[in-house]
């Protein structure tokens, strides 16, 4: 069971990932997709 939500966790993450990274201004997050699984917790509570 706590796979199956790791797994629903990282595929939001990565949804998230990219859509800040389209949201973000040009020059603002392309450089962070190395950190496309730090960054998304922010975002998180920002969209939640």
């Amino acid at each position: 069971m706590p796979n199956q939500m790791m797994h629903r966790k990282l595929r939001l993450a990565i949804t998230r990932s990219d859509l800040a990274r389209r949201a973000a201004p040009a020059g603002g997050m392309e450089h962070s997709s190395d950190k496309g699984m730090i960054v998304p917790d922010t975002f998180a509570e920002a969209l939640d």
